[in-house]
C-alpha cells in the first residue's frame, strides 16, 4: 500500500505502537500542524498517557485520572523532564509484569527533573511509593502536585477531593491497599469453592 507521509501519519503510528507502551506521541493532522502557532486552528504535538487500566470502582478511576491530569499540568507548569533511556524503560516494563511488582520491585526513574538542569538523566531504581512520595534523593511526584495545587489557588472542595485521591494512590503504592489484581486473586484463592485447579466457577 502506498501512503503519502506528507498527508498521512499511518507509518508513524505503526512505528510508535510497537515501541512505546505507556504513552503516545500524537502528531498533529498535517493540514493543521503546518499552520502558524498563533493560528487558532493550529494543533501541535501532544503526549497521550496510556499506562492505566480501568479500575473496579468509580472512585479509583477518578483518582487515577485526576492524578494524571494534575501531573500533566505540573509537567507543563514546571517544564519537567521525565525522560529516561529506552533501555531502562524496557527493563522497568519487564519488571512491571511480575506479581505484586508495585510493592516488591523497583523501577528506573529520573532524579533530576529540571529540564535545563542536566544534559544527562540521572536515574535510580525506586519503588512506586518512592516515585510518588519521594526519598532522600528525589522530591516525589505527589509533593510536586501538592505544591502546584497550593500555588494554583484551587478552591477548598476541589483541593480536599484531590488530596483524598492522592492519599489513596499513595496508600496503594505503599502496599496498604491492594490493587484490583491482588484483590481479585486473593478473593479467588480464598474462596471456599475454589479447588486450586485453575478453574473459576460461576
Amino acid at each position: 500500500i502506498e501512503i503519502d507521509d506528507r498527508h498521512d501519519i499511518d507509518h508513524w503510528e505503526n512505528l510508535q505502537s510497537t515501541n512505546w507502551q505507556t504513552l503516545r506521541w500524537k502528531p498533529p493532522p498535517p493540514h493543521k500542524g503546518e499552520l502558524s502557532n498563533s493560528d487558532d486552528a493550529h494543533i501541535g504535538w501532544r503526549v497521550e498517557f496510556r499506562s492505566m487500566e480501568v479500575q473496579i470502582t468509580d472512585f479509583e478511576n477518578a483518582a487515577f485520572i485526576s492524578f494524571v491530569v494534575l501531573m500533566a499540568r505540573v509537567i507543563l507548569d514546571q517544564n519537567l523532564d521525565l525522560r529516561i533511556p529506552m533501555s531502562k524503560l524496557e527493563e522497568s516494563m519487564n519488571i512491571a509484569g511480575r506479581r505484586s511488582a508495585y510493592v516488591n520491585e523497583k523501577f528506573w526513574f529520573r532524579q533530576n527533573l529540571d529540564f535545563m538542569g542536566a544534559d544527562e538523566a540521572k536515574c535510580e531504581p525506586m519503588t512506586c511509593h518512592e516515585i510518588l512520595k519521594g526519598n532522600s534523593s528525589f522530591q516525589g511526584l505527589a509533593p510536586l502536585c501538592k505544591e502546584y495545587m497550593s500555588r494554583s489557588c484551587c478552591d477548598h472542595a476541589t483541593r480536599e477531593t484531590l488530596d483524598r485521591y492522592m492519599d489513596f494512590i499513595l496508600e496503594r503504592a505503599a502496599g496498604n491497599l491492594p490493587t484490583d489484581a491482588k484483590w481479585m486473586r486473593d478473593f479467588v484463592m480464598s474462596h471456599s469453592t475454589y479447588a486450586h485447579d485453575g478453574r473459576v466457577t460461576q
